[in-house]
């Protein structure tokens, strides 16, 4: 497999507080991984620069042999999917899944193949035009999971 991520020494601080120091590791291409740590050791934190929600304050992140430290979020192809399942409530499950490739002016076709792909793979087509409200737990988490994975077509 080929390295797909690697994050080399990033430590960011807020203030005088160091929310991480150091933190380094690669992800090959198709490889599953899970940041595990108590609360408050900077889980989100490393998420958030990963995806460039947060400037690190020092080190390098190399996608793809591409180095993205400094690229904005839309520039990156990396999704979160938060605990608190950040969904649009006034959006149907089709409209919250499809936001991002339509914010990313991904062409009708491309969209609705994406679409129907991940409606398949967690089995809600039958549920695509109802609200998050109208979902199970277990059902609105697989959606917001599917909602973080649209990004990879592009």
């Amino acid at each position: 497999m080929s390295e797909y991520l690697t994050v080399s020494n990033i430590s960011k601080s807020f203030g005088s507080f160091q929310a991480l120091k150091e933190a380094s590791f690669s992800v090959n291409e198709g490889e599953l991984v899970c940041i595990l740590g108590p609360s408050g050791c900077g889980k989100t934190t490393l998420l958030r620069v990963i995806a460039g929600l947060e400037e690190q304050s020092s080190g390098e992140i190399v996608q793809k042999g591409v180095t993205i430290s400094n690229l904005p979020p839309d520039q990156r192809d990396f999704g979160i999917v938060f605990q608190s399942y950040a969904l649009f409530p006034n959006l149907t499950i089709k409209k919250n899944i499809i936001f991002g490739l339509q914010t990313r002016k991904q062409s009708s076709e491309i969209i609705e193949n994406r679409l129907n792909e991940l409606l398949s793979l967690i089995g809600l087509e039958s549920h695509k035009n109802k609200y998050p409200a109208q979902l199970s737990v277990r059902r609105v988490m697989s959606k917001a999971d599917c909602v973080s994975s649209v990004q990879e077509c592009s």
